[in-house]
């Protein structure tokens, strides 16, 4: 998701078309309702929902007892096929991975690699792990870094406490 003056800033080169951007975006709730991503638009105290929060919670509370109720009487309509296709306990197993949609096992496979790639870099299974402390116009900064070698491990913390003093504009 991206606000409507990043948008602009990058697609117009101009963050001043924030509203072109916005109505390219499709923002609204008329939009969302249109395009089938919403159930439903709640309402609003005339005000805003901040001047009367009680009001606001009542139209949370009704919409959500009315997509229950219909939810609970309709189960055969043509919005909740999705749900009825989806096999009883342990079906979607048994059936093996032929039955699986080739982009939901494709996916799950990438999540998992992206998952053991974090968990493995979190390690830190570096070797060494140094600190350096960086001396300029009598102010210090000291920074620690780790890697498989010692000049690595040197060369990082160096750089990283070097950058540091010119961020904080030295």
């Amino acid at each position: 998701m991206i606000t409507p003056e990043s948008c602009a800033a990058i697609i117009y080169r101009d963050s001043g078309k924030a509203a072109e951007a916005a109505r390219a975006l499709r923002l609204t709730a008329g939009d969302l309702m249109g395009l089938g991503l919403i159930d439903g638009i709640i309402s609003e105290p005339p005000e805003g929902a901040h001047t009367d929060v009680d009001k606001a919670a009542e139209f949370v509370k009704e919409t959500i007892c009315k997509g229950l109720k219909n939810f609970a009487h309709d189960r055969r309509g043509p919005d909740r096929r999705p749900l009825q296709q989806v096999p009883p306990h342990g079906q979607l197993l048994r059936g093996g991975l032929s039955k699986m949609n080739k982009t939901v096992v494709i996916g799950v496979f990438f999540v998992l690699g992206v998952l053991a790639f974090l968990i493995y870099s979190s390690m830190h299974i570096a070797k060494y792990r140094v600190e350096v402390c960086v001396a300029f116009q009598g102010r210090n900064e000291c920074r620690t870094a780790s890697a498989d070698s010692q000049e690595h491990a040197l060369r990082s913390a160096q750089s990283n406490a070097c950058a540091l003093i010119c961020v904080r504009g030295y």
